[in-house]
């Protein structure tokens, strides 16, 4: 494996990380505070395992998301344009798409 493979690699396990708090976070806010209709705060879900930005969003817009398997809730500025591309720029996040070519 290359050093650009490696990095790469270490993205998309940071993001994959990422999505598995905020599904953690939605089910809390489900079924503990009834939050299913409400907005509730997520994690960003970028590359970045230092990032500690949050976004706050309605629920049923997070379900929306993550019903594409390859999309995922970034703070806006923390795309990386190597391994995903933009689907969506919202004011609070941006939704992006990681490329099916770039695997771990």
């Amino acid at each position: 494996m290359t050093a650009r493979e490696h990095h790469v690699d270490r993205r998309i396990r940071n993001e994959l990380l990422f999505r598995a708090v905020n599904e953690k976070l939605r089910g809390l806010n489900a079924d503990f505070e009834g939050f299913a209709g409400e907005h509730a705060l997520f994690v960003c879900e970028c590359s970045r395992i230092e990032c500690i930005e949050q976004i706050e969003l309605p629920v049923a817009t997070f379900d929306r998301i993550c019903d594409v398997s390859l999309h995922y809730i970034v703070a806006p500025g923390h795309e990386a344009l190597e391994v995903e591309q933009v689907v969506a720029r919202e004011l609070r996040y941006t939704v992006v798409e990681r490329r099916e070519t770039a695997s771990i």
